[in-house]
């Protein structure tokens, strides 16, 4: 159990290590964009998702649907995100990326790809090994999966 604390210290540490690393990249991206930051890191997800829900937008967030819905109404008011109905049910409401929210979720990840290559050239690392990756992937799917539930 200690090592497992201990392990989960260390995991924690590193998070917030990457969060001061792209926390740059948000802000620049959400300036540029003339958003805030939490705007910014919801139009890359947004982009990474497709079309998503109100409900999938509150369970990202962590807040409610009528949150969801105001962060949505302040998008679609600058023209980054519109809703459309699903195809299969009329009644659903989706949101999607309109071309402008694009831009500023692309900018964003090329501005944290910038962010993270500068530190690894800086660490002297050419390449991270798979491994790395897969055991990432797994933990953060893990960790994704409780959030959601």
């Amino acid at each position: 159990m200690q090592e497992q604390n201990q392990n989960a210290s260390e995991i924690a540490a590193l998070i917030m290590s990457a969060i001061n690393l792209v926390a740059p990249a948000v802000n620049r991206a959400a300036r540029r964009g003339n958003i805030s930051a939490q705007q910014t890191q919801f139009l890359y997800w947004l982009g990474c998702q497709g079309e998503v829900t109100m409900t999938d937008i509150a369970k990202w967030n962590g807040h409610s649907t009528a949150a969801a819905t105001g962060l949505v109404d302040r998008l679609e008011k600058l023209k980054l995100v519109e809703r459309v109905h699903a195809i299969d049910d009329r009644r659903k409401v989706l949101v999607r990326l309109m071309p402008k929210g694009s831009d500023i979720a692309r900018e964003f990840r090329e501005l944290v790809e910038q962010e993270i290559s500068a530190a690894m050239k800086d660490a002297g690392m050419s390449e991270v090994p798979t491994t790395v990756f897969r055991d990432f992937s797994t933990a953060f799917g893990v960790l994704k999966k409780k959030k959601a539930a």
